[in-house]
């Protein structure tokens, strides 16, 4: 999975953080990059929530096998 924070976001010299997107004529943020970059992170995180959940639900099932294997 691609790492979607360095795609759309840099820091200047001073470490400030900017959003890397094509602006507008008059400086807006184009919105259908914009909406694209949402969906992207949107997704990006989801997809690591949802790992993170698949690893604690294998680490509860693990320590409940170790728990029951303990009492006997």
């Amino acid at each position: 999975m691609e790492n979607t924070l360095d795609r759309y976001i840099c820091y200047d010299d001073d470490g400030e953080m900017k959003l890397n997107l094509p602006t507008t004529l008059f400086g807006g943020y184009d919105r259908d990059e914009t909406c694209r970059m949402v969906r992207r992170m949107s997704d990006y995180y989801r997809g690591r929530i949802m790992n993170l959940m698949d690893q604690l639900s294998e680490k509860d099932r693990e320590n409940e096998r170790l728990r029951s294997g303990a009492k006997v």
